[in-house]
């Protein structure tokens, strides 16, 4: 069982990876949708820091429960 604490950075995880297959998926039709390609690379660039911060939260809990 995962602590409680870990739901929440669960969701964003799940949430976050939906959206770059979403845009994935999108940008992939660039050919046949060329704004829309461009309006999924954005989204994808813009996930980035999204990332990022899960990332740092997993090394944070990672460090909490001596898990390196």
């Amino acid at each position: 069982a995962a602590p409680a604490e870990v739901v929440a950075l669960h969701t964003k995880l799940i949430q976050a990876s939906q959206a770059l297959h979403t845009n994935v998926v999108a940008l992939r039709q660039i050919d046949a949708d060329f704004v829309g390609g461009l309006i999924a690379s954005k989204n994808i660039d813009d996930l980035g820091p999204v990332f990022n911060d899960i990332a740092d939260q997993v090394v944070a809990l990672e460090t909490k429960y001596n898990l390196e």
